[in-house]
């Protein structure tokens, strides 16, 4: 009977009118027509981002390109993304199946014989999974660091019914095409109001499709001009150099999650996880500093935090999905790896097990010179800058004390390791809210930059931090309500102020930039409004000079971009503020001010420089 189920299967694969070809993004399969009427290949819309709990699952199951119908009995579903999916493939919400006689439904030994060249060799993995009555089975076909093709089929059908159905399976699997990644063209951008004449934009293409996860690259610049750019993904990151012309010198894939990078000479130090923070109670990945040849490739390794011994504390967040809690800097022959992380004891008490490391630029980490000082308690953010002889450490913290605050440490009295008075802190900027409130969790800082001997940031909140409830806006990722303030202090921790630059009631500013750029700063956000009825949201790129009061010098103005004008057919991601972050702005050589955005074909850079 079975082989007369399958027989027929292949029977209306063949005999069902004409195949029809269906092309996600790169990959393409052939279905019988009837099938593929009144279906449509459709980039998913839902699940708008944000730093809250649910980020993890909406960013990870919102972006893909996906195709789905009902044929013999099964729902069949097919998945394109630059991404791992981590929320689906780790987090199953089907429990495995208890009974050893389902075993014989699922037909694990036929996918692993599939001849088709585009997927052979490419197998990921195989989920099986019941519920009730209901069987699911998911093929996860992995082409390179980026890209991953899933293919599954779910039914209440009856045993022999479903293996019959992983049979037709198995058959669209083997038309299975990759077209070759056309890069689409752009029209020319032009620039008006203060900027205009003042920037110009540059393209990278990319030999593979990266992460729309990370839209936030790593960027920094080598002693001889060369552009270090690390873009991360689920399971690690790639790492390219390009020249002064904007070509790509060299490629390597990284098996770690950089979050920093400091370059040393025509070399480079990176700061790295081991894995993905899924952000699960439980979960502190490893820290690793590696130093890098100019080809990108690793020196060295030195162990910084060892998972093993971190944990999280109550509900202490340390969230490694938006690489902001760790810093790495360089000073001299020194550096300096700075990450909050504590100790959970037997006894439950918790402990500091180092706020800052410091380490060697010939021999790596000093082990005499680790120090367990002051700490922010559920640290949200942390950016850090540095002088000839002191390295800046700011904090985004939700509870002692709740709000930004900044510390400094004498990098060079590190070389005696009994020092002890290298360290202080102060609190630049209080945030309202009762223990336990989680309000800080939606607020974001810049870098810091130095001006006018002081040191500048921008901290992205809301005033008087009501939460998602209470805003009564459900699909804002940020609460729809917050603004952006500036705060500047002296390299003494004194003379802080701290000014509201923006202040408006049906939109929102988010993802602050700054810079110091024509002798004023240079500060870009992007301009958010949402609707309370969809989650459709209405974004621009915005600009603003300000001096070192903080008072503008020029009117709010919008950033022409190609990001901006990309044909919506190529768009790989969807338009979510958090996806919008390029890098920090990086000051080059030239004086020129420089920022990276992947565009949403997730295989093109822009990269926009600010001139003089």
């Amino acid at each position: 009977m079975k082989k007369l189920v399958f027989l027929f299967s292949i029977f209306l694969l063949c005999t069902t009118s004409h195949a029809h070809r269906i092309k996600l993004s790169t990959i393409s399969l052939d279905f019988p027509t009837e099938v593929t009427k009144g279906n449509k290949v459709n980039v998913s819309q839902g699940g708008l981002s944000s730093y809250a709990w649910n980020r993890l699952r909406n960013d990870s199951s919102a972006y893909y390109y996906t195709y789905s119908f009902r044929y013999t009995n099964g729902l069949f579903e097919f998945r394109e993304t630059t991404k791992e999916d981590i929320y689906e493939w780790h987090e199953s919400t089907y429990p495995r199946f208890k009974k050893a006689k389902e075993k014989g439904y699922y037909n694990e030994k036929a996918f692993l014989k599939i001849e088709n060249p585009v997927l052979k060799g490419k197998l990921f993995g195989i989920t099986n999974e019941t519920k009730g009555k209901v069987r699911k089975i998911t093929v996860i076909y992995k082409f390179n660091k980026t890209t991953q093709f899933t293919a599954s089929l779910k039914s209440a059908y009856n045993g022999p019914g479903f293996v019959a159905m992983q049979d037709s399976l198995i058959n669209f699997l083997e038309t299975v095409e990759i077209d070759p990644f056309v890069i689409p063209e752009h029209d020319a951008v032009s620039q008006t109001g203060d900027l205009k004449d003042k920037v110009s934009h540059h393209l990278v293409n990319l030999p593979v499709g990266l992460s729309n996860d990370f839209n936030n690259p790593v960027v920094a610049q080598c002693e001889n001009g060369d552009l270090i750019v690390a873009f991360a993904h689920s399971t690690g990151s790639e790492i390219f150099r390009l020249n002064s012309k904007w070509e790509i010198l060299h490629h390597y894939s990284f098996d770690k999650v950089v979050h920093d990078i400091v370059p040393y000479g025509d070399q480079f130090f990176s700061l790295a996880s081991t894995e993905y923070n899924k952000l699960t109670y439980g979960i502190y990945p490893s820290l690793f500093l590696s130093k890098h040849d100019p080809n990108c490739e690793v020196l060295y390794f030195n162990r910084v935090f060892n998972k093993f011994k971190l944990r999280f504390p109550g509900n202490q967040v340390f969230d490694f999905y938006s690489r902001d809690n760790v810093c790495l800097e360089v000073v001299d022959s020194l550096g300096l790896v700075y990450a909050n992380s504590e100790r959970k004891f037997s006894d439950m008490k918790v402990g500091q097990a180092g706020a800052y490391k410091t380490f060697s630029t010939v021999s790596g980490m000093k082990k005499k010179a680790d120090k367990d000082l002051w700490h922010v308690s559920h640290c949200f953010a942390q950016k850090s800058i540095a002088d000839d002889e002191h390295v800046y450490l700011f904090s985004l913290g939700d509870n002692f004390p709740r709000g930004l605050s900044m510390s400094k440490i004498n990098i060079l009295l590190e070389k005696d390791s009994t020092d002890t008075v290298s360290f202080y802190h102060e609190e630049l900027y209080k945030l309202k809210g009762n223990g336990g409130d989680n309000y800080i969790m939606d607020s974001h800082i810049s870098e810091p930059v130095f001006f006018k001997d002081k040191i500048y940031l921008v901290l992205e909140t809301e005033s008087g931090a009501k939460t998602d409830y209470d805003s009564g806006n459900g699909y804002s990722s940020n609460r729809g309500k917050n603004d952006l303030f500036l705060i500047s202090v002296n390299k003494y921790g004194e003379a802080i102020e701290s000014k509201q630059i923006t202040k408006t009631k049906h939109f929102e500013e988010v993802n602050p930039k700054l810079a110091v750029h024509n002798d004023m700063l240079l500060l870009v956000y992007t301009e958010v409004k949402y609707s309370k009825a969809t989650s459709k949201v209405e974004m621009s790129d915005k600009y603003i000079y300000l001096d070192e009061k903080g008072r503008r010098k020029t009117k709010g103005e919008t950033i022409q971009s190609i990001y901006e004008n990309e044909d919506p057919k190529d768009w790989k991601m969807p338009d979510s503020p958090i996806n919008r972050d390029g890098n920090e702005f990086l000051h080059l050589q030239d004086g020129s001010v420089l920022w990276m955005r992947l565009l949403k074909n997730t295989r093109q850079l822009e990269i926009i420089q600010f001139g003089s």
